[in-house]
């Protein structure tokens, strides 16, 4: 698993400049929470220096083409609960009594298990997606569209723009011996028309949900299951959008996050 020629840059807080310049270059932001403190990552095969200096982000720089990530992210992932049935891991070697797994082999793909985001997106959905068709939006490494497998869900579509990280979602749809999983490349703008869902899961920053959120509402599922809130996130998206046929249903906080289900009106 040796990265060659790659730099991987850190960093503690993330502006609007930032996040839409990795947009425009499809580079994938990393966030995970170690040790109860928020961590940002990105990793590119070009000097972003100059960037950093003039966002005013503080960064840390460093050559990662040595880097066995197997290794490295074993340093710092845990593995514990996902949801209450399911328990997530990032070693082959751990077992969990009594509890149905999850295996995600680290990588550089987001949605290792261990971020307060995705424990939110996995509670809102445990109780509701058996049997239905769902949507995971920005998938990531996969970890979401595993656990509604294993939760008992029909069929599962599992979008994912950076196209880096497909290999990741699946191999990690492999280690879970998962069936029902079906992987595209590119962002539901493009194939919205087409799709057909029960469930929308989007696990993304709030600027980009704000910005898929029509389309969303124009695919029309029952629910839309939405996580990565950052404090103050979830007032300035619900002032931001028009809720339309929705109405809250849940409302999860954790760590400073949040996640909502929408769930559609019965009097539409």
């Amino acid at each position: 698993m040796l990265n060659n020629g790659c730099f991987e840059y850190s960093f503690d807080a993330l502006n609007d400049t930032l996040i839409k310049i990795f947009e425009s270059r499809n580079i994938a932001i990393v966030e995970e929470c170690f040790d109860n403190h928020n961590l940002f990552k990105i990793y590119c095969d070009e000097d972003l220096d100059a960037l950093f200096l003039n966002s005013g982000v503080s960064f840390r720089k460093r050559d990662i083409k040595e880097i066995n990530w197997l290794e490295e992210w074993k340093n710092f992932l845990k593995p514990g609960l996902l949801c209450e049935r399911i328990a997530f891991k990032n070693d082959v070697d751990i077992t969990f009594d009594n509890l149905n797994e999850i295996y995600i082999k680290p990588s550089l793909a987001f949605g290792t298990g261990s971020h307060p985001t995705t424990h939110i997106a996995a509670s809102l959905l445990e109780n509701i997606c058996k049997n239905q068709i769902i949507l995971d939006v920005g998938t990531g490494s996969g970890i979401l569209s595993i656990l509604a497998e294993k939760l008992g869900a029909k069929k599962i579509y599992a979008c994912e723009i950076d196209k880096n990280a497909i290999s990741n979602i699946k191999e990690n749809i492999r280690n879970n011996n998962c069936k029902n999983i079906d992987v595209y490349i590119g962002s539901i703008e493009e194939n919205y028309k087409k799709i057909k869902c029960n469930i929308i899961v989007a696990n993304i920053l709030c600027d980009t949900l704000i910005y898929l959120w029509n389309y969303f509402i124009d695919i029309a599922p029952y629910y839309i299951i939405l996580s990565g809130f950052y404090k103050d996130d979830l007032i300035n998206f619900l002032s931001s959008v028009k809720l339309r046929n929705y109405k809250i249903n849940t409302l999860l906080y954790r760590d400073n996050w949040w996640g909502i289900n929408f769930a559609i009106s019965s009097d539409r």
